[in-house]
């Protein structure tokens, strides 16, 4: 049970044991969900164990009326019925009255009071005002557990919106980390493609040049000859 409807139940149990009060000595117990919560003249107190292990609550009459959701009133601890235990025994209170907090049919909770020094004080009148408060209750509680799931379903959605905004935040940086490795393998490339066609070009330049030369060259010695004859000639006119 969370926060909010321990603190509803806490104000349901202090309504119901403040107009008690005023004329009989009252304990009053609420069970919802497993969790009890017990209001005395002074205090109103939580109690998060378990209720089977529970020793100061009335765990038979409880059970008895969380599998029947029936209403049991006794007086002087005379009863047919078998939720006389432990506890009862001991605390011997001389008017009880359970009943079982229903919202639309589903038992959300029950409610326990009991007086240990006055019997029948529980009339058909006074639990006709506590039944209206249980149903009070039993409408409070319903809310607040449906204010509390509505809560945690935002607090989940916002976790969920959180993590995938993180998510497509990470998938952007690396998207962005791959665009810049891409344009940088790109330029490398074009680098490497304009260095390459140089070359080419170098090489056919050289090329070009060297066969002119090659041809001089080659014919040097054929010239050598020639000039060789023509001073040869000249010498004889």
């Amino acid at each position: 049970m969370d926060e909010n409807q321990k603190l509803i139940l806490c104000c349901k149990l202090l309504s119901v044991s403040s107009m008690a009060h005023r004329k009989f000595d009252l304990h009053t117990l609420a069970i919802v969900s497993e969790q009890s919560a017990i209001a005395t003249s002074e205090t109103t107190q939580l109690c998060s164990e378990p209720m089977e292990e529970n020793l100061s609550i009335p765990v038979k009459l409880i059970q008895y009326v969380k599998n029947t959701q029936e209403m049991v009133v006794i007086d002087r601890l005379k009863t047919d019925l078998p939720v006389i235990d432990e506890y009862l025994t001991q605390q011997r209170p001389q008017s009880i009255l359970c009943l079982p907090i229903l919202h639309q049919g589903n038992l959300i909770g029950i409610l326990y009071l009991q007086n240990r020094s006055t019997s029948g004080v529980f009339t058909s009148d006074r639990i006709l005002i506590l039944d209206f408060l249980c149903t009070q209750a039993a409408i409070s509680l319903e809310n607040a557990r449906l204010y509390q799931q509505v809560a945690n379903y935002s607090q989940n959605l916002e976790a969920e919106v959180e993590q995938k905004t993180q998510a497509l935040n990470q998938k952007a940086q690396d998207l962005e980390q791959a665009l810049q490795h891409l344009q940088k393998t790109q330029a490398q490339l074009i680098h490497t493609e304009k260095m390459s066609s140089l070359g080419q070009l170098v090489a056919g330049v050289a090329h070009e040049i060297n066969n002119p030369i090659s041809f001089i060259n080659g014919n040097l010695n054929h010239l050598e000859n020639y000039i060789v004859d023509l001073m040869s000639l000249l010498a004889l006119y």
